[in-house]
C-alpha cells in the first residue's frame, strides 16, 4: 500500500495523508443520528416507506430511537434505520443514497480507486422473521446503469448486530455509488429490519464530497448552488461556463473551506448569461494546485426581452408591440379581470400590430413570453 500511494503521489494524482484516507466517510447521515433520513436534509431518499406515527414509535419512518418498546440498542449512537410499520407480508421497503464520486474520475478510470463499504444489520427475533439487505451499486455518469455491485443478500440476523463489508475497485466509468437499504416484512405490524453505522471509505480521498450541484435560470440571471458534506485541503472553487461544452471560461472564484466534515452550502451567480444553451461546472482546486471537476449542468437561457415598447398608448384603433426578440414570442392580451382577448393581428414583421376597433374602453395587459422570459405591459384603450 505504501508503494502504491507513493506512485500516486509522484504522479500528482492525489495529495492526502493516512488520516484523510481512514477518516473520510462518504455517506451522509450514516447512522440516522443527524435527523430523519427520508425528510429534507436527512441525506437519504425513501423509495418506499412503511406507516409512521406514535403507534409505530417514530415520526417520519426509516428512523427509530434505541431501546424503545422492545426495539434493540443502537449499534452506534442513539438511533438506527428502520422502515416503519406494515402488515403486508412480502412487501419490500427501500431507502437509498447516491454519492457523487466524479471528482475522482481520473483515478477511477485508471483502475486505482477502491472503496470499502461497511454496515450493520439485524432483524427482530421472531417467527416468521423479517429480512434485511444492503446493496452497493457502482453506477455510470448518467446514474442509469449498474457497472458492478456488492449485495449482502436477504439476511435474518435474529437479535444480533452483524457487520457486512466489502472492498471494491470502482470500474472504469463509475461516477456514482448508490447505497441501498432494503427491508422485507413477513411478520407485522412493524417492519423489524434494522440498519446502523454505515460507512463508505476510499483509498484515495475525494477532495470534496459533492452532494448536490444545480444551475437554474432566475429572471435575467443564472443561480448556481452546490453542497458538500466534507472537504479535504480545499483551497477554492471556480465557477465555469461553456457555450459549446468544450471551451470553458471562468465566471467567479469562491474560497473553499480547507478541511471540513460538516455540510456546507455555496452559491454563485452568472449575472450575464449567454443566449441559448450554456453549460456550467465547478472546478475545485486544493492547496497543492491539483484541480478536479464536478458533473456538468446545462441551462437553456433563451434570448431576453429588452426595450419592449407598446404604442400608441393610449390607443384608439390599433397598437403595436415592438422590441428585441419579440417577433417570435407569444403575445397575449388580457382584460382587467384576466380574460384572454382574441384580437386580430394586422401586421407581424419587426413589430406586431393588433386591431382594437370596437373593443371596450379600459385598461388591458399585454403578456409577452418565450417560455423562459416573460414581460407584462399595460395599455389603455380609449
Amino acid at each position: 500500500m505504501k508503494n502504491y500511494l507513493k506512485i500516486l503521489l509522484l504522479a500528482g494524482l492525489v495529495v492526502l495523508n493516512v488520516h484523510d484516507i481512514l477518516a473520510q466517510n462518504l455517506i451522509v447521515n450514516p447512522s440516522a443520528e443527524t435527523g430523519p433520513p427520508s425528510l429534507a436534509g436527512g441525506g437519504w431518499t425513501a423509495v418506499n416507506i412503511g406507516t409512521t406515527g406514535t403507534t409505530c414509535f417514530n415520526a417520519s419512518g426509516w428512523r427509530i430511537i434505541q431501546s424503545l418498546n422492545g426495539y434493540p440498542a443502537a449499534q452506534s449512537g442513539h438511533y438506527f434505520f428502520m422502515p416503519g410499520c406494515s402488515s403486508v407480508s412480502g412487501t419490500s421497503y427501500e431507502l437509498r443514497q447516491d454519492i457523487n464520486v466524479s471528482l475522482n474520475a481520473g483515478v477511477i478510470d485508471a483502475g486505482y480507486n477502491a472503496f470499502t463499504f461497511s454496515g450493520y444489520m439485524q432483524v427482530f427475533n421472531q417467527t416468521p422473521t423479517d429480512q434485511s439487505q444492503m446493496v452497493v451499486e457502482y453506477r455510470n455518469a448518467a446514474n442509469t446503469a449498474v457497472l458492478t455491485s456488492y449485495n449482502t443478500g436477504l439476511q435474518t440476523n435474529k437479535g444480533v448486530w452483524t457487520n457486512y463489508f466489502k472492498t471494491t475497485t470502482a470500474p472504469a466509468g463509475t461516477r456514482w455509488i448508490r447505497i441501498r437499504l432494503i427491508g422485507v416484512v413477513h411478520n407485522g405490524p412493524s417492519i423489524d429490519t434494522y440498519f446502523d453505522n454505515l460507512s463508505l471509505t476510499t483509498n484515495i480521498a475525494l477532495p470534496i464530497v459533492l452532494t448536490d450541484f444545480n444551475a437554474v435560470p432566475q429572471n435575467s440571471i443564472v443561480k448556481l448552488t452546490w453542497t458538500t458534506s466534507s472537504e479535504t485541503g480545499n483551497s477554492f472553487y471556480t465557477v465555469q461556463r461553456s457555450t459549446n461544452g468544450t471551451t470553458w471560461e471562468d465566471l467567479e472564484k469562491i474560497n473553499g473551506s480547507g478541511t471540513s466534515v460538516t455540510t456546507l452550502n455555496y452559491t454563485a451567480y452568472d449575472n450575464a448569461p449567454a443566449d441559448g444553451l450554456s453549460y456550467y461546472r465547478i472546478k475545485q482546486t486544493d492547496y497543492s494546485g491539483t484541480s478536479t471537476y464536478s458533473e456538468i449542468k446545462f441551462v437553456d437561457f433563451s434570448k431576453k426581452f429588452t426595450d419592449v415598447s407598446i404604442y400608441p398608448n393610449p390607443a384608439n384603433t390599433i397598437f403595436s408591440v415592438e422590441g428585441d426578440n419579440v417577433t417570435n414570442a407569444q403575445i397575449s392580451i388580457y382584460n382587467s379581470i384576466g380574460q384572454l382577448m382574441n384580437l386580430p393581428v394586422l401586421n407581424k414583421d419587426k413589430k406586431t400590430t393588433f386591431g382594437v376597433s370596437g373593443i371596450a374602453k379600459g385598461i388591458y395587459f399585454v403578456r409577452i413570453s418565450n417560455g423562459t422570459s416573460t414581460v407584462i405591459k399595460k395599455i389603455i384603450l380609449q
